[in-house]
């Protein structure tokens, strides 16, 4: 398949999907409790959104007052890059507010309605770059025929669609993700031995991505990967430096006499509430709790993937010549370090797993390429009916089943 045309199915699928997230296709999604109250509603309002994400309504009226709201109210200073970047895409706040004769009640809403959809427009360019950046990963990595297949799947998945009509930073953080682990496979892995230049490289840009979505699974990952190769000076040199650019921003902050505020760990006590149980005398009762929560965890990623996909990836993985034994290492660390990180938050809802789909469909992808090679002895016109059959099945039975979790859980 040549490159462009390539291309052109790629940005078709992402602009297909960000037609879908920002409701340009009407569309009306309820579910109803046992007593008949509205659960969930979703419909072209952006009042309705707060029902599916409490967060939409804060992300939005601080991209919208950032940095003026900085020194007046308790904001969420532990993440300045999402908002930096998505008060670029919200300047029409403050091109209104210089008419005060227009500031009307229509007007504000307008306001936050078009800083909304202009913050989810910065979604699409962001899944733009996640789209083309994992496809040419996936090339690097495979070949083009499972790349195209999971890039596809990536672009048209039910979560990215969900997680794109939110303004919530977490399709940047796939973005982060997915940066980190290039420039990882670049500078660190590829070298037989790093410099420290390119060392401290690396954990600069990790801290200071962290400033946009601390993905810190991505991290441990790495981290335990350089413990199982040996590679001491990666280790500790990551460690250490890419906390650089979260500390320069604290002090920023104090010097200007600003409290940072860590939502997360002020409201849900996470990362921290190991320190609180050290600090209150229960430090025999940290490993039982946190593996606890790691089983907690273990339930909720098998839950949140759809069984079809579990079964294409195992079967994927068992297959042999497509994967070697480094990448099967690699998957199974890097979901070690997913599992350790949401222990230490003690949450794992379906979006805190969502860069875990990054890592399934190449798998799926495996899985579907050797259907295909099974079917080899069909007819070419039989062969393209299976297999359209079968991502269509697919794609349907994860979208059931992600939008079930949404409304079930």
């Amino acid at each position: 398949m040549g490159t462009w045309t390539t291309k052109a199915i790629l940005f078709s699928a992402l602009t297909f999907t960000f037609l879908m997230s920002t409701n340009i296709f009407p569309y009306h999604i309820e579910a109803r409790n046992s007593d008949g109250t509205a659960k969930v509603t979703i419909e072209d309002d952006f009042d309705r959104f707060r029902q599916f994400n409490t967060d939409i309504t804060v992300w939005v009226n601080e991209a919208k007052k950032f940095p003026d709201n900085l020194n007046k109210n308790i904001t969420r200073i532990n993440r300045p890059l999402y908002l930096a970047i998505s008060a670029l895409a919200s300047r029409i706040n403050h091109i209104i507010k210089h008419f005060p004769d227009l500031q009307t009640g229509m007007t504000r809403k307008l306001s936050i309605e078009l800083t909304f959809h202009s913050m989810l427009f910065l979604n699409y360019l962001s899944l733009i770059a996640i789209i083309f950046l994992y496809h040419a990963m996936l090339k690097y990595y495979f070949d083009e025929s499972i790349s195209i297949i999971a890039a596809l799947m990536l672009a048209l998945s039910s979560m990215v669609v969900r997680r794109s009509m939110l303004s919530s930073p977490e399709i940047m953080g796939l973005l982060v993700t997915l940066l980190i682990l290039y420039l990882y496979d670049r500078y660190m892995l590829k070298p037989e031995h790093p410099t420290w230049l390119n060392i401290l490289g690396f954990a600069l840009i990790v801290g200071f991505l962290f400033l946009i979505k601390a993905h810190y699974h991505v991290l441990i990952a790495i981290l335990l990967w350089s413990l199982y190769s040996r590679r001491w000076r990666v280790f500790w040199g990551i460690l250490i430096v890419h906390f650089v650019p979260l500390l320069l921003w604290i002090a920023w902050l104090k010097s200007s006499q600003i409290n940072y505020y860590n939502h997360e760990a002020e409201s849900y006590r996470q990362i921290v509430w190991v320190r609180d149980y050290i600090s209150t005398g229960r430090l025999l009762d940290v490993l039982p709790d946190a593996m606890q929560y790691a089983s907690v965890v273990l339930q909720k990623v098998i839950i949140v993937f759809t069984p079809q996909t579990l079964f294409l990836a195992i079967w994927a993985y068992a297959t042999r010549g497509r994967l070697n034994q480094r990448g099967r290492y690699a998957i199974i660390i890097y979901i070690t370090g997913l599992v350790i990180f949401l222990t230490l938050l003690k949450r794992a809802p379906d979006y805190l797993v969502f860069d875990l789909y990054i890592f399934i469909y190449p798998l799926v992808a495996i899985a579907l390429v050797n259907f295909k090679d099974w079917l080899n002895q069909a007819s070419r016109l039989t062969q393209k009916i299976n297999l359209t059959l079968i991502v269509f099945v697919y794609l349907v039975t994860e979208t059931l089943f992600s939008w079930y979790l949404v409304f079930n859980s």
